[in-house]
């Protein structure tokens, strides 16, 4: 039987070279110069899948957290190289090491399948039947930023190697359950305050999700550079007016969750921003 760390090991050893077999996407792809070598392919989002994947690790077996972590970093690295990939983040609760949550978004249904054909995802698979871990799934759809701006909204500069610029940035998911006849109310709000909200400073990213499976249920992705920024983000005009507007719409209490930023660490990788030039991408019609 193969140790949790050699598998570890075997999940860094499938990463090389980083970018993975090219993807069978219905997506148009088009070549790429791709500065480091990280993407040799790109396609534009059609119908964007974004996965939060929630994760929790016995936090009595740190030899268990070590491999997790290896493993963890070296699929999301190699990810970031497959065809159709737009991100894959990982995140750590700041409250809890044992919890993660990750946040994997592909151009459309088919890149986001060739994904767990490839050798990377299926070396993270074979780990995690021997950590046993405890794992749940939700498939979310976007609101804010749209399909044609998540096109650009990507990492593909991410680096294992890169400096750590988030060590005082703000990571923060908000969990929110509205009524069902506020639903496009409440979407209506959220693209509005989410649309000011990347305009203040050190904001590096102000996603809006939904559910697929319930549309009562949404995600948003809140990023600073800084927690002052964070911090100032709730004195604004916009956040209080979408705070009063919503709170009758609730179904529930909103639930907000603080993470540390495991991947990407640089501010560059979580930037919402047209990217193209940056990235050196062409894109395809």
């Amino acid at each position: 039987q193969v140790g949790a760390m050699s598998l570890a090991s075997l999940a860094v050893n499938a990463i090389a070279p980083r970018l993975a077999t090219p993807s069978t996407s219905s997506a148009s792809p088009s070549s790429s110069s791709a500065r480091g070598g990280r993407r040799a392919l790109a396609v534009r989002c059609t119908a964007s899948k974004h996965t939060f994947v929630r994760v929790k690790v016995d936090e009595s077996a740190i030899d268990k957290h070590e491999s997790f972590k290896r493993a963890t970093l070296a699929n999301a690295q190699a990810s970031i190289g497959e065809v159709g990939n737009v991100r894959f983040d990982i995140l750590r609760d700041a409250n809890d090491d044992g919890s993660w949550t990750f946040v994997e978004t592909y151009a459309d249904a088919d890149s986001n399948a060739n994904h767990k054909t490839t050798a990377h995802s299926k070396a993270w698979q074979a780990m995690k039947a021997e950590t046993n871990l405890i794992i749940s799934v939700e498939n979310y759809a976007p609101v804010h930023p749209s399909d044609e701006d998540w096109t650009y909204s990507n990492a593909t500069q991410a680096s294992l190697e890169d400096e750590d610029e988030m060590g005082d940035g703000s990571v923060v998911h908000v969990y929110c359950r509205v009524e069902a006849k506020d639903v496009e109310a409440f979407r209506a709000a959220c693209v509005k305050n989410a649309s000011n909200s990347m305009l203040e400073e050190d904001n590096l990213r102000f996603d809006v999700f939904q559910n697929v499976d319930d549309e009562t249920k949404f995600v948003l992705v809140e990023v600073y550079a800084t927690s002052a920024a964070a911090n100032a983000h709730k004195e604004t005009a916009h956040y209080l007016e979408w705070r009063d507007a919503v709170a009758s719409m609730m179904a529930e209490p909103r639930a907000a969750v603080k993470y540390r930023a495991v991947f990407p660490v640089s501010r560059q990788g979580w930037r919402a921003e047209d990217c193209e030039d940056s990235c050196d991408m062409e894109w395809g019609a």
